[in-house]
């Protein structure tokens, strides 16, 4: 249960170092659950700023309903172009989500950057495992999946109403 955060390849503890690498710039912090989502006083929540809050299994679903369903929506929600996505990469951005293949962190290895983007959401399924939404760049189609919380994923933030 102890939280970690990882920029993909960087291996050292230096902040400011990882914050200068080129992954870091273009694919952000990868964070296990207990990083995305921590106990306080007021309870489980995330690591969003202040009026934003990690989006749970519903926001996910209401978000890919409304761009056609799950088989399609990756397409309108990945970054169109190989900037960042491997080829053949199907997305098209339409939504302007814009999301990145940040890869993870599956058993201390660094994996995927450039062909899966993974987030977090806030709901964990119990003490090991959580809810999370991945996309790969030859796909349409966003996977739910339940992962152990000690892998690392990107998040995504959404505002709070």
């Amino acid at each position: 249960n102890v939280p970690m955060f990882y920029v993909y390849d960087y291996h050292g503890t230096d902040v400011s170092a990882a914050k200068n690498t080129y992954n870091y710039s273009n694919y952000g912090v990868l964070y296990n659950w207990h990083a995305a989502m921590y106990v306080t006083d007021a309870g489980l929540v995330s690591i969003c700023p202040d009026g934003w809050h990690l989006p749970n299994n519903a926001e996910w679903n209401i978000l890919t309903s409304f761009l056609g369903g799950n088989d399609v929506a990756g397409d309108k929600l990945k970054q169109a172009g190989n900037l960042h996505w491997h080829h053949p990469n199907t997305g098209t951005n339409e939504s302007r989500f814009t999301a990145l293949p940040g890869g993870t962190v599956f058993n201390k290895q660094f994996m995927h950057i450039g062909v899966i983007g993974y987030w977090w959401t806030s709901c964990g399924q119990n003490i090991d495992r959580a809810w999370n939404r991945n996309m790969y760049r030859n796909s349409s189609y966003v996977n739910e999946l339940i992962s152990d919380k000690s892998e690392a994923m990107s998040v995504r933030c959404v505002r709070s109403q």
